[in-house]
């Protein structure tokens, strides 16, 4: 089922099931769900696609504070989902 849905879904829809659709499904996209000036956010910074394992996360900011990636993970440990 896993394979069937991701080889038919656009990354683009799912950062919105992830993102807008929740929001609006809870009621509360007037203030989280997407970017817009006033609403609350988690913004990540990455040099590529975040649904792909080799990219790499540089900022991250939670309801407008930056949280230091020194605490990050390293890519050394990092579970591959490939195989999945």
């Amino acid at each position: 089922m896993q394979r069937w849905l991701c080889s038919r879904v656009q990354n683009g829809s799912a950062l919105g099931w992830v993102t807008i659709a929740p929001s609006e499904i809870f009621g509360v996209a007037n203030a989280i769900g997407s970017l817009e000036v006033a609403k609350k956010a988690t913004l990540i910074v990455a040099d590529g696609d975040p649904f792909e394992t080799s990219t790499d996360i540089h900022h991250v900011f939670i309801d407008g504070y930056e949280i230091s990636m020194s605490t990050a993970i390293p890519i050394s440990t990092r579970i591959s989902y490939s195989a999945v």
